[in-house]
């Protein structure tokens, strides 16, 4: 390929056997916006996106990822990443129409998970009384819920990180930023990369169960550690339990905070991180005691539902600690 064919990630759907609650959690305690209603599915982007929604929530028997969505740097990209994709053997399927963008290729990659390739696509439409004095900024912040800005990342399991991850990168050119191994040749616990100069848009976490295809969390950035912690703050006060945090990565550098809506599916807030911009970065890789997880070095394990996949979404409470992630492998 003659450069990095993907832009960003443009959308998630995540699917939900309580749609009316989980939308209600979208707006209220996110501070989103609904924009479209279709058949089963809910869009819905917050106030700093730049393209029409960032989120889908759609109808499912049980919390899962229903699709990825990435868009290309133009419609030629868009043809050199297919082209690639089905070189390494997947197959997937054009879709000719979608809510909120054009043409799409849909496959399902290495580790299972349904990934959507697209180019053209609708702007944003700020709701009545919302505009900005700014120019660059879509829409006025919200003043309803956290509020948060952006879509950040998605994190999902797989049964085999470090292949999923050298798939994404020898077939889409994703740039591999950094992982976690317990010791020198062992399978690599997480991953994470990027198509810009974020840490990552796409994270990996190994699937102790073996399952392809599940998730672990759904990001949104917003723009300091104080609107994080006054999140956690207001998530506790309108009884949302967290599932862990707040704290900072030591991978990434991001501040976090992880919390479940009603259906079970895990968000996570973002703010900071390093931004790197060289083309030949090589992916540095992490032992648990370097503190990839807690960059103080505090806490080597997680609690126990903070490691469940999804589905199935709900097990446990956050006050039952893991011993440590080693053990849980």
């Amino acid at each position: 390929m003659p450069h990095r064919p993907l832009s960003m990630l443009s959308h998630v759907e995540l699917l939900t056997p309580k749609l009316d609650e989980s939308v209600a959690f979208a707006r209220e305690m996110l501070g989103m916006f609904v924009v479209a209603e279709e058949g089963d599915s809910v869009y819905l982007r917050c106030w700093g996106d730049y393209y029409a929604y960032s989120l889908v929530l759609s109808e499912g028997a049980e919390p899962g990822l229903g699709h990825a969505s990435f868009r290309t740097w133009n419609a030629e990209q868009l043809d050199i990443a297919v082209a690639s994709v089905e070189a390494s053997g997947i197959t997937g399927r054009w879709i000719e129409s979608s809510h909120g963008h054009g043409r799409a290729y849909r496959f399902d990659g290495p580790g299972g998970h349904a990934t959507e390739l697209f180019w053209e696509v609708d702007p944003a439409v700020v709701p009545a009384g919302e505009e900005s004095p700014y120019p660059e900024r879509p829409q006025r912040a919200a003043g309803h819920g956290i509020p948060v800005r952006l879509l950040d990342h998605v994190t999902v399991t797989t049964p085999d990180v470090k292949s999923a991850m050298y798939w994404h990168r020898d077939v889409l050119d994703f740039r591999l930023m950094a992982a976690v191994e317990e010791a020198p040749g062992a399978p690599w616990f997480f991953g994470i990369a990027t198509n810009n100069e974020k840490s990552h848009d796409l994270g990996f976490i190994l699937d102790f169960d073996g399952i392809p295809g599940r998730l672990h969390h759904l990001a949104f950035w917003v723009e300091t550690n104080h609107d994080l912690t006054e999140g956690a703050r207001f998530l506790i006060e309108r009884g949302c339990e967290l599932d862990y945090g707040p704290g900072q990565h030591g991978i990434g550098e991001q501040n976090y905070l992880y919390f479940r809506d009603p259906a079970g599916l895990r968000y996570e807030l973002n703010s900071g991180g390093y931004r790197n911009y060289v083309p030949d970065w090589e992916p540095q890789v992490w032992r648990f005691e370097d503190g990839p997880n807690n960059t103080f070095r505090t806490e080597i394990g997680m609690p126990a539902v903070h490691m469940v996949a999804i589905p199935p979404g709900i097990v446990g409470s956050s006050d039952e600690a893991l011993e440590g992630i080693v053990a849980k492998g």
